[in-house]
């Protein structure tokens, strides 16, 4: 038993993945083929952005969450979690009054932490996505799948680059049954739409965090 345990921790611990100097292991994608490609689709953005300089920059992140915020303010408003109902659920499972506020309080300040987080990490990676696909595009062009919100992807130009980047060993599908439904992915992502030419390169000739002229 603890020869299989070891055998399957050696197995698990193996990479699947490797982009520069990041390595994702077997255990991070097992299992599941659509997570191990969206595992890998993200992997690479991120490791490909910080290695050419493509990473959001403060500035950036402000200009988004300025037209972010914006946005949302026409929204219609989002329920707001109503502490005295938790205070008085709390007060049914035997807490006392003090006890029952405080637990209320601490749901309230997560619940508002996490949906900073969640906007945080949608902004940053709306930014993310724009410098990405618009670098590829430029460099590849190719055709753009297009998103209704706003994460519009060079599918083509992401794996002709995947490819360069397999040639100069920089990027490996060291677990090589993973490389097929990668690529699959890319080219039969659909989207809301496709665009090419001239129409591709004005979907990034405007920044996403400016204001639309």
């Amino acid at each position: 038993m603890a020869l299989m345990m070891l055998f399957v921790f050696a197995v698990n611990a193996q990479p699947a993945f490797t982009i520069y100097s990041k390595t994702i292991r077997a255990e991070e994608v097992a299992g599941d083929v659509d997570k191990a490609v969206g595992v890998l689709s993200r992997t690479f953005a991120e490791e490909y952005a910080k290695n050419n300089n493509l990473e959001p920059t403060a500035a950036e992140l402000a200009a988004m969450k300025r037209q972010f915020d914006s946005a949302k303010a026409g929204l219609p408003s989002q329920p707001v979690l109503d502490q005295a109902h938790l205070k008085a659920e709390f007060m049914k499972k035997g807490m006392s009054d003090e006890q029952a506020t405080e637990e209320a309080s601490k749901v309230a300040v997560r619940a508002a932490e996490s949906a900073r987080k969640i906007s945080e990490a949608w902004i940053s990676s709306m930014v993310l996505s724009f410098k990405l696909n618009r670098y590829l595009c430029q460099k590849h062009g190719g055709k753009v799948v297009l998103s209704a919100f706003g994460f519009h992807a060079a599918t083509d130009a992401i794996l002709k680059e995947v490819e360069i980047l397999e040639r100069a060993g920089t990027l490996q599908f060291d677990d090589a049954r993973l490389r097929e439904p990668f690529f699959r992915y890319y080219r039969s992502y659909r989207g809301d739409g496709v665009a090419e030419g001239d129409r591709a390169r004005y979907l990034f000739a405007q920044p996403v965090w400016q204001p639309h002229k």
